[in-house]
Order: C-alpha cells, then sequence, then structure tokens
C-alpha cells in the first residue's frame, strides 16, 4: 500500500480569505401618510443572514389621474443609502401640494453583487391632508 502526503496549508489559507456573503435578506416597504399634508415611503430591512452589503433606493410615486402601475405615475421623492444594516429603515417624503392623490411606495434594493430586486406597495388615494381617502 502507499499513501500520498498533501499539503493543505494553501487550501487554508484560501478559505480564510473568502469573505462570508449574505445568504438571505427581508425587504419591507410602506406607504404611510402622516395626516400633516405628507406622505412617505419607508423601506426597512427587517432581517439578514450573513453578512452581506444591502444597497437601497426608496421611491415615492403620485398622480391626480387613477393608474395602473407606479409607472404611470410622476417619481416625487426618492433616497438611497448604500449599506442599510438590518432593522434599520431609509425613508422619503413629498408633500401632497395641498392634493388629493393616487400614491405608490417602491423599493429597489441590492445585494452584495447579485442584481437588483424592486417591489411596490399598492396605489393607494390620500386626501390633501395626507391620510387615506
Amino acid at each position: 500500500a502507499s499513501a500520498e502526503t498533501v499539503d493543505n496549508s494553501m487550501v487554508f489559507a484560501a478559505e480564510e480569505k473568502i469573505e462570508e456573503r449574505g445568504l438571505f435578506v427581508s425587504v419591507s416597504i410602506e406607504l404611510k401618510g402622516n395626516g400633516n399634508g405628507t406622505v412617505s415611503a419607508i423601506a426597512e430591512n427587517r432581517f439578514t443572514l450573513g453578512n452581506t452589503v444591502l444597497m437601497v433606493i426608496v421611491e415615492l410615486y403620485a398622480s391626480e389621474t387613477m393608474p395602473m402601475y407606479y409607472t404611470d405615475m410622476e417619481l416625487v421623492a426618492s433616497n438611497s443609502i448604500g449599506d442599510l444594516n438590518i432593522f434599520k429603515s431609509i425613508s422619503t417624503t413629498a408633500s401632497t401640494e395641498g392634493k388629493a392623490k393616487y400614491w405608490c411606495a417602491r423599493v429597489q434594493y441590492k445585494k452584495d453583487s447579485d442584481g437588483w430586486t424592486s417591489k411596490e406597495t399598492s396605489i393607494l388615494y390620500y386626501n390633501a391632508n395626507g391620510t387615506v381617502a
């Protein structure tokens, strides 16, 4: 019988240089009327499994006429962050301009080097005070 001796020192060295990456993230998006003539979009990093960089863009859309999709609306406010930590949120707010409008919140997020993912809220009708009509 014969035996081979294998030098694993290079294998371990390579493994130590591999950065742990996030396996899973859960991002929520909320549309909120503030009752003071403004409406907000709020995105939250609800959960992250593993070490990850989470880029987030939160957007707020509005329309005076009833739209079918957020793409039929005007982008009125946005905000972004290069790395949204777990249990933290990012928001953007816009004025109703004293008018009742249809509103939609959208979030786009990217985990590490993965592609972008997006989700939107339902389109809701808020009065001039920023409360659901």
